[in-house]
């Protein structure tokens, strides 16, 4: 609801949702080159190649991890807004956040990946579920595909929500201290 898309899959981690989004694509992803590691990784290991772009501008901010014919994966580990992927997306897009302990809705990590494509978002409820078919009732799954055990566990997904609810009051105040410190001319203060 907050970034404004229709379906969403926790995660274990953005990088498990990096890894499904890209698994089995045997394309090349252009990355920027100053990206952590855990990208890196999980474009390799999900069977992909990476080629580096000199480009810190994606720093604090979401950035095309790769565009496919018909739809695009957004990396947005760092930043989180209201109404996010209206903004930024198509429908089809997928849009992947983290909750790793340091970005805007922390929490133990964990991740999730956001889209209005119903087909997309039930392929990773099932991927991250050990392959098992998605249903509410536990009893009335089944195993679909050999998938992983990626889904995002509950203490997860409870430190997260506990802190979306916190996301808008923490950036007034971080806003409230970057113009406070954006006023300060530090060089009158310099002797």
């Amino acid at each position: 609801d907050y970034v404004g898309a229709k379906y969403s899959c926790t995660v274990s981690s953005a990088t498990n949702a990096i890894f499904l989004a890209l698994l089995n694509k045997n394309t090349t992803i252009q990355i920027p080159s100053v990206i952590p590691p855990v990208v890196c990784n999980a474009i390799l290991t999900s069977g992909n190649k990476i080629t580096f772009k000199d480009d810190v501008d994606w720093v604090g901010d979401s950035y095309v991890l790769h565009e496919f014919d018909d739809y695009k994966i957004i990396d947005s580990a760092q930043k989180v807004d209201r109404n996010q992927f209206l903004n930024e997306a198509n429908d089809n897009d997928l849009m992947i956040f983290s909750f790793y302990p340091t970005k805007p809705v922390g929490s133990m990590d964990g991740g999730i990946i956001v889209s209005n494509d119903w087909d997309k978002i039930k392929w990773f409820k099932e991927a991250v579920l050990n392959g098992m078919s998605y249903s509410k009732n536990n009893w009335d799954r089944h195993i679909k595909f050999p998938g992983y055990k990626m889904y995002m566990n509950s203490i997860q997904c409870y430190i997260a929500n506990e802190n979306l609810k916190l996301l808008d009051f923490k950036k007034m105040k971080l806003n409230s201290i970057r113009e406070k410190y954006d006023s300060i001319n530090f060089f009158d203060h310099v002797k």
